[in-house]
């Protein structure tokens, strides 16, 4: 799949040291360097089970808030690209 048909779409990007970023995939560049808006950080459990590594702003996904970042492609283990929720709206007019 190329990089370039996820443009826009809500990546969870890992990378080595176990941390995994959520966040608006707007941009990469030919070194496969990701930069993500909106961004949060997940730390992994182990981590979290550390009551001084706990985010102080949690956002939206539960991580810790970091808004623009730039992910270097040689750090990335795994991209998931999160499914867009689709909401139908059902009506009573149409027979």
């Amino acid at each position: 799949m190329d990089l370039n048909s996820l443009l826009y779409s809500t990546l969870q990007i890992t990378v080595t040291d176990g941390r995994a970023f959520i966040g608006h995939f707007v941009c990469t560049d030919h070194d496969q360097n990701i930069i993500l808006a909106q961004a949060e950080e997940l730390l992994p459990k182990h981590l979290l089970d550390d009551p001084e590594e706990r985010p102080i702003s949690v956002g939206a996904w539960g991580g810790r808030e970091m808004g623009l970042v730039m992910i270097k492609g040689k750090d990335i283990v795994k991209i998931e690209a999160q499914m867009p929720t689709v909401v139908r709206e059902e009506r009573d007019d149409v027979t």
